[in-house]
This record gives structure tokens, C-alpha cells and sequence, in this order.
């Protein structure tokens, strides 16, 4: 591990071709070593919204279940939590065989926690557009618990498909 200042510049662009860019300078100290466990970065997604959705953007006033499965499959915190509160989230982006969550399913690559309000409360429902989830996170670990899934379609996995994972469904 080393020690020291970082420094990055970065140059903000203008669309318009008179105006001036902006040349910004950060340092960053630290020690470069990892932090202990309980004081690692963990990212929480809270679903509010149940259209189904991606505008490439999740965030506290707008995020739908599609929006924050693809944010936390590009999150490298430690922790990922996803929480859909009570609804029923109905898949309606048609597509099958893509897998970045853009269509279809809701494709999950990496380790994360998804928790619904209960079982009757909080519902996915594919829709019969596709399979529900498709849960691929290599040989890393898949936490899902209090929602239903249902209405998926696909020749396997209906539901859920679930590929070198482990995995715990609760309730």
C-alpha cells in the first residue's frame, strides 16, 4: 500500500464551440489501504416507482426496479441492497436473450440483495414477456427475499434462471 496525493484533471466540455473549457485539478489523500469491513462503501437502491423503465438513471426521486438492477449490477460497493417497497412491478420492455437488463428480464451480474415488502405485498410480475430474473453472478452470492415472482416465460427458468450462483430465497 502506498501513501500519498492523488491528482486528476479533468476538462469539462462545451457543446457550443465559442464558449471556454474548464480545466479542473483534484487531489485526493488517503492511505490506499482497504478500510475494515464495517466501514466499507455499501450502496442501497430503493425502488419508487413501478413503471418499468430505464432512462439510464436511478436516483432518490425516480428509480424503477429495472433502473436500480442495472445501477447495482455496475455498483463495486461491498454491499448492495435493492428494496421495492409493496406493488406489483410488471416487466412490460419487450426483448428476450439480452443480457444487460435493457429488455426482457431483469439480468443480475452481480452479488446483491433484493427484499420486497412480503410476500402479497410486493409482486414481479414478467408479464409473459420473458423470464422474470436472470441471475448470473459468477460463483458469488444472490439474496432475495418477502416478494413473489410471477408470469414468466422462457423454454427454462421460467421465473427465475439461476447460473453458477449461490443463492437464498426467502419467503
Amino acid at each position: 500500500t502506498s501513501t500519498g496525493v492523488k491528482t486528476a484533471t479533468i476538462t469539462i466540455m462545451n457543446d457550443d464551440p465559442d464558449a471556454d473549457e474548464a480545466v479542473y485539478t483534484f487531489m485526493i489523500q488517503g492511505s490506499g489501504e482497504t478500510p475494515p469491513a464495517d466501514v466499507q462503501a455499501a450502496a442501497t437502491y430503493t425502488v419508487n416507482t413501478t413503471a418499468d423503465e430505464y432512462d439510464g438513471w436511478c436516483s432518490d426521486t425516480h428509480c424503477s426496479l429495472r433502473e436500480a438492477v442495472i445501477a447495482a449490477n455496475y455498483d463495486s460497493s461491498d454491499d448492495i441492497t435493492i428494496n421495492i417497497p409493496a406493488g406489483t412491478f410488471t416487466l412490460s420492455i419487450a426483448g428476450a436473450d439480452e443480457s444487460n437488463g435493457l429488455t426482457g428480464d431483469l439480468d443480475i451480474n452481480n452479488s446483491m440483495t433484493i427484499v420486497g415488502a412480503g410476500v402479497e405485498q410486493t409482486i414481479i410480475d414478467a408479464n409473459n414477456i420473458d423470464r422474470a430474473l436472470d441471475i448470473q453472478v459468477s460463483d458469488d452470492f444472490f439474496y432475495m427475499s418477502d416478494l413473489t415472482v410471477t408470469n414468466g416465460y422462457a423454454d427454462n427458468g421460467g421465473g427465475i434462471q439461476i447460473i453458477n450462483t449461490d443463492f437464498i430465497i426467502q419467503n
